[in-house]
């Protein structure tokens, strides 16, 4: 069993919309089994896909903001050239 290495992982919006699975691996990450990191352009297209399935513009940016105040460090920026 590996003990002190924090393994990092890029969540994108395949598995970030599936409530079960982002809930499964919001928890992980809280008990540092992983560190999440994710970008703005996954955010859109998560927050686009909550937009196509009918949830309120209110409970869209809930959600997201909830996110990045759990993992203030997920979000990666300039990374595009």
């Amino acid at each position: 069993m590996i003990h002190s290495v924090r393994f990092t992982c890029v969540l994108d919006t395949n598995v970030i919309y599936p409530i079960e699975i982002r809930d499964l691996l919001f928890w992980f990450a809280h008990f540092e089994m992983f560190t999440p990191k994710w970008s703005s352009h996954i955010f859109y297209e998560w927050e686009d896909v909550m937009r196509r399935k009918g949830i309120p513009k209110s409970e869209i940016k809930k959600r997201s903001n909830l996110a990045n105040l759990a993992f203030p460090d997920a979000l990666v920026e300039n990374y595009e050239p």
